[in-house]
């Protein structure tokens, strides 16, 4: 079954008669529909992988565009590996760690206006937010990109071995052996940087 279109007077594909790889395949040849309907799939997905990771809307919303927009201008040279799933975490990957190079997170406090008394939790929260993104961000940089990847991959996409392995082009394995060995360089640098 078809729909039409009735703003631009041509027929619209219905999302619910393709699968992934065919409507890749359709954005691919130039179909910006196709390239739609996977959009309003993976917009909520990319967009909660986003505001997990930075934790403030504001910056997520920009991040979000920012990936979608590299993805439409991909589009064409998309080539079809495990899923477009893989592939626009891994754009957003990407993003997230151009982001976390050139931006830090600030927190504005001005004590003028706030005493001890007269800070509320949330704010308070959001500085130890705000510092433990630090501490994340400092540890994760001293890894290579790979391994940086691979943790993003796993713990804030949330994908499993597999599905990592597919987007990098890794065995399941040797991405087991990159988190065990990631995680690990992770923990000694925070327990150097607790031990300051």
């Amino acid at each position: 079954m078809m729909a039409v279109d009735l703003l631009g007077g041509g027929i619209r594909i219905n999302e619910k008669e393709l699968s992934e790889e065919e409507l890749c395949n359709k954005m691919k040849n130039g179909d910006d529909h196709a390239f739609e309907i996977l959009y309003e799939r993976y917009f909520e997905k990319i967009y909660a992988f986003i505001v997990r990771r930075v934790g403030a809307r504001e910056i997520a919303e920009d991040l979000v565009s920012n990936i979608f927009l590299k993805a439409f201008a991909s589009r064409t040279r998309f080539v079809w590996r495990a899923s477009f799933k893989s592939w626009l975490y891994q754009i957003a990957s990407n993003t997230l760690i151009d982001h976390y190079r050139s931006h830090k997170p600030i927190v504005s406090f001005d004590p003028e206006i706030h005493t001890e008394q007269s800070i509320q939790p949330s704010i308070n929260q959001e500085i130890d937010n705000a510092r433990l993104r630090d501490v994340l961000n400092a540890v994760l940089s001293k890894l290579d990109s790979r391994t940086q990847t691979v943790i993003q991959l796993k713990f804030f996409g949330e994908f499993d071995h597999q599905e990592i392995a597919n987007m990098m082009n890794l065995s399941a394995n040797h991405v087991g052996v990159l988190l065990y060995r990631g995680l690990k360089k992770c923990h000694e640098l925070i327990s150097r940087r607790v031990g300051k």
